[in-house]
């Protein structure tokens, strides 16, 4: 006892260190605690950091610590309701029958409501109720078209079509408004397409994919140095999808150059290096940049960013407010390098995958490039078990996997960067991750040699992104609130 007396009169004499050691312990414990949960994306070591630098690098992006508890008192708060939710809707629809949400269409392809895309909730209620059987419900739509092809003026059995209303689509945990504007453009979209196949060089239809359509995966060396813990097990795939909008329909349009006015209608979202590019690319005065250090897949769409738009105007906003606010008809997606210090390659393919049905339901009508992520050099890559050419090349396979060579395209800009191994030359980079300023105008070049032209860009080319006709309501995901907006850069 008289030990352990002694301890506590050591440190009442010592209160610097003291604090100094309370802080340190706290520190660490929170940084465990948000490891997963408010820190799962940030770049971290386990090996070589210890957890308390976290806070640390959190309080720098603005992920303050006591977020944790509020977002645990939200998860529960959510489950709570998503279960007495989905008690109230097993009882109102029977247990034959099981709404089931998928995501939103793109052009072409499940265009409208009726599809079962979108949750109705948001609209007039004028569908059957929900207590009703499949056959009632079939029953009174026949009786609901016999009636309108009897008030028809023609009497001849032609109703004349509804302007669509606004509905709801909820998409990995994020419910969004989708306006009947945004409906418009994506049947809109798929009927200018088809009309100018004939007059397009770059439309091609194959059984398969021909060369030339996606950019193929830069493969690299593996110099032994990735942990297994950032990667899937051996032997797993990602093979194309067969149906929805990742997959392709035999359809395909190939990559070509195009003029520098072919971004003014673009949006380029990413973490540190696409603002790089937005800086130093000279592309600020084409087109628009939504861009923050450290954005990741898992943060997109809560944290705020710097919106730099090609006329001059500054902002910050949510990605949600942006593409709700604006229409764009080309979309440039490029994160990735700072998930990669969360297991594993699978999880993140998943939140991208959800990023990109997000975009799509927003953006109908637009095209939308898969950005590879840059690799790093062969002396990071060779000495770090978690930013390595090893886990990147995974994970690039893994999102190129969702193109679909019709209006989603993958393009790997590595192919002009990296050398035989598959490494990016130290000359470029003064960190082994990020480019040198001189360099970025090497991936603006790429991306010009690499472009999809379809039939709104062969008259439309260098037309600027606008509103949408009807604002939205607003947008936001599940348990968000003001305290997950960030700062921009």
């Amino acid at each position: 006892m008289r030990r352990i007396s002694d301890v506590f009169r050591g440190l009442r004499a010592m209160p610097l260190f003291t604090t100094l050691m309370i802080t340190t312990l706290s520190a660490s414990a929170l940084g465990a605690a948000g490891r997963g949960r408010l820190y799962d994306d940030s770049m971290f070591d386990p090996l070589r950091q210890p957890y308390l630098s976290l806070v640390f690098q959190g309080l720098r992006e603005g992920v303050f610590p006591w977020e944790l508890a509020e977002r645990r008192g939200e998860a529960a708060k959510a489950g709570g309701e998503d279960a007495q939710a989905s008690a109230s809707e097993a009882a109102g629809k029977g247990a034959e029958e099981t709404a089931v949400e998928s995501p939103a269409g793109n052009a072409g392809e499940a265009a409208s409501p009726a599809d079962g895309a979108w949750d109705n909730s948001s609209s007039d209620g004028s569908g059957p109720e929900s207590g009703a059987s499949s056959e009632e419900a079939a029953g009174a739509s026949e009786a609901e078209a016999d009636n309108m092809n009897a008030d028809s003026p023609e009497g001849e059995g032609t109703a004349q079509a509804e302007e669509p209303q606004a509905v709801t689509a909820k998409i990995g945990g994020i419910s969004v408004v989708i306006t009947p504007a945004m409906q418009r453009a994506e049947e809109e979209a798929g009927t200018m397409i088809a009309a100018a196949r004939t007059e397009n060089a770059s439309y091609v239809s194959a059984a398969a994919e021909p060369e030339g359509v996606n950019s193929a995966v830069m493969d690299a060396a593996d110099y032994g140095a990735a942990s297994a813990r950032y990667l899937d097990p051996p032997g797993t795939e990602y093979p194309g999808e067969t149906e929805g909008i990742f997959a392709p329909d035999g359809n395909y349009y190939r990559l070509q150059s195009v003029p520098e006015s072919y971004f003014s209608d673009a949006l380029f979202i990413g973490d540190s290096r696409t603002d790089g590019l937005a800086e130093y690319g000279d592309m600020e005065k084409l087109t628009t940049f939504f861009a923050k250090d450290a954005l990741s897949v898992y943060r997109l769409w809560s944290q705020r960013a710097a919106v730099r738009s090609a006329d001059g105007t500054r902002s910050e906003e949510t990605l949600l407010e942006l593409l709700t606010a604006r229409h764009f008809h080309k979309i440039y997606l490029s994160v990735g390098i700072n998930e990669l210090g969360v297991p594993a390659t699978a999880g993140f393919y998943q939140k991208y995958r959800e990023a990109l049905e997000l975009i799509r339901a927003l953006q109908p009508d637009a095209i939308l490039y898969i950005q590879g992520i840059m690799h790093v050099t062969r002396a990071r890559s060779a000495s770090d078990p978690v930013y390595n050419n090893t886990a990147i090349t995974e994970r690039n396979a893994a999102i190129a996997s969702l193109a679909n060579g019709r209006d989603i395209f993958y393009i790997d800009m590595n192919s002009v960067f990296c050398d035989e191994n598959g490494d990016l030359p130290a000359e470029y980079s003064a960190d082994g991750v990020h480019l040198k300023a001189s360099r970025y105008l090497l991936w603006r070049q790429f991306l010009m040699d690499n472009a999809v032209i379809r039939a709104e860009e062969l008259d439309d080319t260098g037309e600027a992104p606008g509103l949408w006709e009807e604002a939205p309501a607003a947008c936001e995901p599940a348990g968000w609130k003001q305290s997950d907006a960030r700062d921009g850069i």
